[in-house]
């Protein structure tokens, strides 16, 4: 029956529902602009590809919305709100700050400058900057990596990591599809979605800042990719997955 569905997704979401809410509110209070945003993007994307019916979504977003407005209410939203006036005035400071950094790249373009080398040269590179600042970092690791790999390097990266997650992305979309088609949801589905979201977020909050240099944030990498590997391995060994017990809507 409906309500049980319900009433059983709901006790196994119950925890993961409010560490993600606790969760959030560090992120929104960190008062970065860039986390806030691909959270939003990834928390989208998240929607989008479970298979959940469309009821059970905006009942588990008004409740995880809920949670944040009433805990984040009393906090007081008024310093992030601040932030983001300052949004254009600060991207066009970052645009600035790649342009002027390219020229590093332009003098070792084949070769890069060397892995760690970034902060080392960018005082000679970053010449009318205040002398007062010191961009140990691009706040980008595309730009960042690009100078310190190399073209050519990079460039197999970035097509590496295309293919990757235009692989995993064309599965998650697939196994939506049968889902759909078979009315079923599974957990090993669930986390792979989630998995591959969290990667998503990654590459997409690098572009503003230099995620990828912190060690938990690879180790937290890793254990998604390896989610994401055990759900593809899980398909090709048994063909099709079994649904979880009291997981069909």
């Amino acid at each position: 029956a409906p309500a049980t569905t319900a009433s059983l997704l709901m006790q196994k979401a119950a925890i993961p529902l409010w560490s993600a809410g606790m969760m959030i509110l560090a992120l929104i209070f960190s008062r970065s602009r860039g986390g806030i945003l691909v959270m939003v993007l990834m928390a989208a994307l998240l929607l989008y590809l479970l298979a959940f019916p469309r009821r059970y979504k905006f009942l588990g977003t008004g409740l995880l919305l809920l949670f944040i407005g009433i805990y984040g209410g009393a906090i007081g939203f008024a310093e992030v709100v601040d932030r983001f006036t300052t949004f254009y005035e600060s991207a066009l400071y970052r645009f600035d700050l790649w342009r002027k950094s390219l020229d590093m790249l332009w003098d070792h373009v084949v070769t890069g400058i060397g892995m760690g080398s970034y902060e080392f040269l960018s005082p000679a590179y970053l010449q009318d900057v205040p002398s007062s600042l010191w961009f140990d970092r691009a706040h980008n690791e595309y730009v960042e990596l690009t100078i310190e790999l190399g073209l050519p390097a990079m460039l197999l990266l970035v097509a590496w990591l295309a293919w990757g997650m235009t692989r995993a992305g064309a599965t998650l979309l697939r196994t939506k599809k049968n889902q759909r088609d078979r009315n079923e949801m599974n957990l090993h589905d669930l986390a792979a979605a989630g998995a591959f979201c969290g990667i998503t977020g990654l590459l997409l909050h690098a572009w503003v800042d230099f995620v990828w240099r912190l060690p938990v944030i690879i180790i937290y990498a890793v254990v998604l990719l390896a989610v994401m590997h055990a759900k593809r391995e899980r398909k090709e060994g048994s063909g099709a997955d079994r649904p979880a017990e009291g997981i069909s809507p």
